[in-house]
């Protein structure tokens, strides 16, 4: 079994993933391998709104974005996509998962900070803090 994470973006949210992992760290400047099926996983991590454009929607006046990153991380997304590398998307990146997959977000929904539980995928139910003022709306 694969043991190799890449982290994208903020290396603050690594820490999740060193138990049991080789956590290789890359921020937006630096050159990403070509190859991403030596890595068990991607992840993509918080930050800055994505662009409404990406989803075709105007843009409310409490969006904040950061083009470069939007492009770098949807080239990224991409290239996960197509070497069928499994992505993890963390805040930002849960986002980009949902907008990639035609889904939309809720823009401005106020400041949401809650702590409520998750259903994985492994049928396990895990506790999590959400602090944003976006939502997505799947497809």
């Amino acid at each position: 079994m694969k043991k190799r994470v890449l982290v994208y973006g903020n290396n603050s949210y690594s820490r999740p993933f060193y138990k049991n992992n080789e956590v290789h760290f890359y921020g937006f400047n630096d050159p990403l391998p070509a190859d991403l099926t030596q890595f068990a996983y991607v992840v993509f991590t918080g930050g800055e709104d994505l662009n409404p454009e990406l989803y075709n929607e105007p843009a409310h006046d409490s969006v904040y974005c950061n083009d470069y990153r939007d492009s770098l991380e949807v080239a990224l997304m991409r290239t996960c996509i197509l070497q069928m590398v499994p992505t993890v998307g963390i805040c930002r990146g849960m986002q980009l998962q949902t907008v990639l997959n035609g889904g939309k977000l809720i823009q401005d929904m106020g400041h949401h900070h809650n702590i409520h539980e998750v259903d994985t995928y492994l049928n396990k139910t895990v506790r999590v803090n959400s602090l944003h003022h976006q939502l997505c709306v799947p497809k």
